[in-house]
């Protein structure tokens, strides 16, 4: 969007977001903002501003949450899904229902997981959109990858009900949506712009494509990265490690930026790429499959 003002600086001004009273400053941050962002790709944007957010937030992370939900909700509208916003707090944490006609009709509940205990409340019947990868004993979709699908049906019109029954609530959706988008890929690639990603069904990263993730990411990801080669560490040892190579513009704010790091680094799963970090306990650890080739690519 063509402005200087960001979502960061919306939410900073209204305070908080609540929808119990008359003009609450949920209807203004929609009318006044998010009903103005018309791209897949800015909702993306800006989730990640917003996830950012709550992870360095001492407090109000709450608003956070709510704005990352009625971000994932817009999206919902953008695609050409009938949305209805649920309220906040409700009982099933359903965040939106998203309708095509009377016959297709799909319960939403997205969270940012501090906790993956608290996710257990979201009721079973609803599609949970997360913002990065995460171990879960029940499916879920990521909200890059549910980005990328729509950005691909929206390129070349197809009709959203056509596509529509991929997202089910028993499935692991990620996995499910990358064969499909590789189907629409090959049928539809002229009419595809040149930037849309080819989809890959093989998992495991060859030193060829860890090579060109590493060129493609930005620096503190990198370092990020770097900072694992040796040992695994805690947020706290890679906040101060990296922020000791890092120039000023571009150093950690707190610990808590490396759940924002590892969101970014998501992005680049595709959906059906394995991890190349993984979290232990409260430690970040290179998978030791790829240990070997980071090291020599990060040190050439």
């Amino acid at each position: 969007m063509a402005s200087t003002v960001n979502i960061i600086d919306v939410l900073n001004i209204l305070g908080n977001l609540e929808d119990e009273t008359k003009n609450s400053t949920r209807e203004r941050f929609y009318k006044n903002y998010l009903a103005k962002i018309n791209e897949p790709s800015i909702i993306l944007e800006e989730s990640q501003e917003v996830y950012s957010a709550y992870w360095s937030a001492k407090t109000n992370k709450e608003m956070y949450q709510n704005a990352y939900g009625d971000l994932v909700n817009r999206l919902g509208e953008i695609t050409g899904y009938n949305v209805e916003y649920a309220k906040y707090g409700n009982r099933e944490r359903i965040t939106g229902v998203w309708k095509l006609g009377s016959e297709n009709i799909l319960n939403i509940a997205a969270f940012i997981p501090e906790d993956v205990n608290n996710l257990k409340w979201v009721s079973r019947h609803a599609l949970l959109v997360l913002p990065e990868e995460i171990n879960l004993d029940r499916p879920f979709v990521t909200l890059p990858k549910l980005v990328d699908f729509f950005n691909m049906i929206l390129q070349i019109n197809l009709p959203l009900g056509s596509v529509t029954n991929v997202l089910s609530i028993d499935n692991n959706f990620d996995k499910k949506l990358v064969p499909t988008m590789e189907l629409v890929f090959l049928a539809f690639k002229k009419e595809l712009s040149s930037d849309t990603p080819k989809y890959s069904m093989s998992a495991e990263w060859s030193k060829e494509e860890l090579a060109k993730l590493l060129k493609s990411i930005k620096e503190p990801t990198r370092e990020f990265i770097k900072s694992l080669v040796e040992k695994p560490k805690t947020a706290k040892e890679l906040y101060k490690e990296m922020n000791s190579r890092l120039p000023e513009e571009n150093s950690l704010k707190s610990p808590m930026a490396i759940g924002a790091i590892m969101g970014a680094l998501s992005k680049h799963y595709g959906g059906i790429k394995e991890k190349i970090v993984e979290r232990e306990g409260n430690s970040y650890k290179l998978v030791e499959k790829y240990k070997n080739a980071l090291s020599d690519l990060i040190n050439q």
